[in-house]
């Protein structure tokens, strides 16, 4: 698992504002936890949306 940098949590919180629940919520904190494994933000909200189009 890698640390976010500063840009990457500032990039998210301000994605995080297009969602309800901000921060708190499934989306981003699935984001985060493809971050961490390394992933870019673009392939991390990819992976994310398609975790959700399944359910």
């Amino acid at each position: 698992m890698m640390k976010l940098t500063e840009k990457q949590m500032q990039t998210l919180k301000k994605h995080a504002t297009k969602h309800k629940g901000g921060m708190q919520s499934k989306h981003m904190k699935s984001m985060m936890k493809f971050m961490k494994q390394g992933h870019s933000f673009i392939a991390a909200h990819g992976k994310t949306k398609k975790l959700e189009s399944k359910k």
